[in-house]
């Protein structure tokens, strides 16, 4: 998805869209290392298919305080792919469907 940062500056740099996410409810795996068994299981959380994935929510937040949450359709569209924002106008978000077939 190549979303590499959770946080994104406003074009005039007074507010900050800040992505949040949860990752509780997501199956944990334990991935042991047979080259070396005297070593402990490595705890990986992973989302394999028919399973909870982790909740991504993102905030419009004021440098005077202000909080504002950001909605989308997130039972359609669970993965927040791409913000941009530019001086042209308000922020614009690309949300994909768990499936990656489909985007808004």
């Amino acid at each position: 998805m190549d979303r590499s940062r959770g946080f994104w500056w406003s074009p005039n740099s007074d507010a900050l869209l800040v992505a949040r996410v949860d990752e509780s409810p997501v199956r944990r795996w334990w991935i042991a290392d047979p080259a070396n068994p005297e070593r402990e299981p490595t705890e990986v959380p992973y989302p394999a298919a028919g399973t909870p994935n982790a909740v991504v929510t993102l905030a419009l937040i004021g440098l005077d305080g202000t909080r504002t949450e950001v909605t989308w359709d997130h039972g359609r569209f669970p993965y927040l792919a791409r913000v941009h924002w530019s001086a042209d106008g308000p922020p614009l978000l690309l949300v994909q469907a768990r499936d990656q077939r489909t985007q808004r």
